[in-house]
């Protein structure tokens, strides 16, 4: 039973090495989809608005109004869209997710170092750190699918040169 109990702090470690790996990857990409969107609405807007102060009556030709009419459209799409996607707070979600898993890997980790085959852990000792596990995959946010799979190759290439 023991040895058994040694297996699964090894199986969890790897499995909790691809959670924290995945969403703090996770976090930066949504980092970047909210200045994808902030930073082009930001500028629109700027645009826009010193157009207003533009004389429309000097412009020549209806072309200039219907130019910055679009790019005043363009701005709103984007701001709503940064404002209803809210990157920003996803993002936080994925790096809070992250640092709960960091946790739980530090404390596998700990486990590691101080049990072997030899002198293994017992079951119960697994058991809040399952729970804690368990709470964390209900508040956290979704992963992308072909993310997860990618960083467990990775984290499966990085155990197999270990051993």
């Amino acid at each position: 039973m023991k040895l058994q109990a040694m297996q699964i702090l090894r199986e969890w470690h790897a499995r909790i090495r691809v959670a924290h790996k995945a969403h703090i990857k996770s976090a930066a990409k949504v980092d970047g989809y909210n200045k994808w969107l902030g930073v082009p609405a930001t500028i629109l807007a700027a645009i826009v608005g010193t157009a207003v102060f533009a004389s429309w009556e000097n412009a020549s030709g209806t072309w200039l109004r219907v130019f910055f009419g679009l790019l005043s459209v363009a701005a709103a799409v984007l701001a709503s869209l940064q404002t209803s996607l809210n990157y920003k707070e996803v993002a936080e979600f994925h790096r809070k997710a992250a640092g709960r898993y960091a946790a739980i890997r530090r404390k596998l980790e700990e486990m590691l170092a101080t049990y072997t085959d030899e002198n293994p852990c017992d079951c119960e000792e697994l058991e809040p750190i399952g729970a804690e596990w368990a709470d964390i995959e209900g508040s956290a946010p979704s992963l992308s699918q072909r993310l997860y799979e990618k960083i467990r190759g990775q984290v499966e290439r990085d155990e197999a040169r270990r051993k």
